[in-house]
């Protein structure tokens, strides 16, 4: 027995030597540097702290373009009425000739609002020689705004969430798995069944082939590889929410192309216009104000004279046929709607371009958002995994653990020497 104690004790000294030696010369044993440790730590901390900001950036951007956009309205709006004011005073002082020519221009302002909405919104530029192009234009914009729509729609129902859906429930189902097996698990693949399930799944999407060659790598490490999948699930997830995004932009701009071409449509109906140098529209509400004015036999005569001498003409008809009261009456429906035009429908028109730039800014903040919330989500992990790396390594109480236990076991050797 006496000599079998120091051959024990030589082998126990070699067993601890391989121990520690071993994983030496593998690469795989790390001393615990507390300095490190603590800098990793700090730095989670402070990213931490810093992106608790961002949602609130953002916040602040859009509520700052709300304001611009309610403040610019209200300034466009106030300086509309006080336009449509002096244009009511003006007309009764001008001469029929005078406001023809100021219904034309009202006719090119609708036209330049209509082309500035179109390049706010970033539609291809399109050479416009005549309102029936630009009202065909707005229709095939309206077209191509839909289909866009109709596009992101299928993309993300018949695509894009199912392959979230995927996704997700292949690595729930593996996480259920290996929270339930009774034996140790040192890679993802020991649980046989969700594996190969998950692997099926994963293998067929190439939008996570990346994440899942980068999982498949970390054979030894099951924890690391389902973080791994968990970043390709929230990768997956911020496609799927940009995708939402685009949709709901598409669907925003439709909808702003559709009342754009209304009010078009409204103002010059089909867009046809009399084959002369001024080009006047001979539909909608501009057709019905330039009809109006045709009737008038004196251009040089002021609207205000006009309107008198044919008042007191119609004051004569009480009691007899209305005619002279019926051709006052559609005279001052003319104005009534050129005022319109020149006032209220041209602001509406005006307020358009100006709604669809708001839109597109919005839509860009949002999306920033999306993409600095993906980013932090990515560097969020890889923190993690290095503070969790620092926290890791061998501290010098084990290794004396380690000789303590060696110890132990020498002098219970030596003990029984004896």
């Amino acid at each position: 027995m006496k000599r079998k104690a120091p051959k024990l004790l030589l082998v126990l000294q070699c067993q601890l030597v391989f121990l520690f030696l071993v994983p030496v010369v593998s690469g795989q044993i790390r001393l615990y540097d507390p300095a490190n440790d603590e800098l990793a730590k700090k730095t989670r901390e402070a990213f931490a702290e810093f992106s608790k900001g961002d949602a609130n950036v953002f916040e602040t951007m859009g509520g700052n373009t709300l304001t611009l956009r309610d403040a610019t309205l209200s300034e466009l709006y106030e300086l509309n009425r006080g336009g449509t004011k002096a244009t009511v005073n003006k007309v009764p002082l001008w001469t029929w000739q005078e406001l023809r020519k100021q219904v034309r221009q009202t006719q090119a302002d609708f036209l330049t609002a209509y082309l500035a909405a179109r390049a706010i919104l970033k539609l291809d530029a399109a050479e416009v020689q005549d309102l029936k192009q630009a009202l065909a234009l707005a229709q095939a914009d309206l077209k191509t705004a839909k289909d866009e729509r109709a596009q992101k729609a299928d993309e993300l129902e018949k695509t894009e969430l199912p392959k979230l859906a995927q996704l997700t429930d292949s690595v729930e189902k593996l996480k259920n798995a290996l929270a339930a097996s009774s034996k140790p698990v040192n890679k993802l693949s020991d649980l046989n069944t969700e594996f190969n399930n998950l692997k099926t799944v994963w293998t067929n999407i190439q939008a996570v082939k990346a994440w899942w060659d980068a999982a498949e790598r970390a054979t030894n490490a099951p924890g690391l590889q389902l973080t791994i999948l968990d970043l390709g699930v929230a990768h997956q997830q911020a496609t799927v929410d940009r995708l939402k995004l685009d949709l709901e932009q598409a669907a925003a701009k439709q909808k702003r192309l559709e009342v754009i071409e209304k009010r078009l449509e409204l103002a010059w109906g089909s867009g046809e216009q009399v084959n002369d140098k001024f080009k006047e529209a001979t539909h909608g509400l501009f057709g019905d104000v330039y009809a109006g004015i045709a009737g008038v036999t004196d251009d040089n005569e002021q609207v205000l004279q006009t309107i008198g001498r044919m008042a007191k003409l119609a004051e004569s008809e009480v009691g007899t046929p209305l005619t002279e009261t019926t051709k006052l009456r559609n005279l001052l429906d003319v104005l009534g709607r050129f005022v319109s035009l020149d006032g209220y429908q041209k602001y509406l028109l005006l307020s358009d371009a100006i709604e669809a730039g708001v839109d597109v800014h919005l839509f860009s903040i949002r999306r920033s958002a999306l993409n600095t919330k993906e980013r932090e989500v990515l560097v969020g992990y890889g923190l993690d995994g290095l503070a969790a790396y620092h926290a890791g390594g061998l501290k010098p109480e084990q290794i004396a653990n380690f000789f303590r236990a060696a110890q132990t076991i020498a002098l219970g050797v030596i003990a029984g020497r004896d």
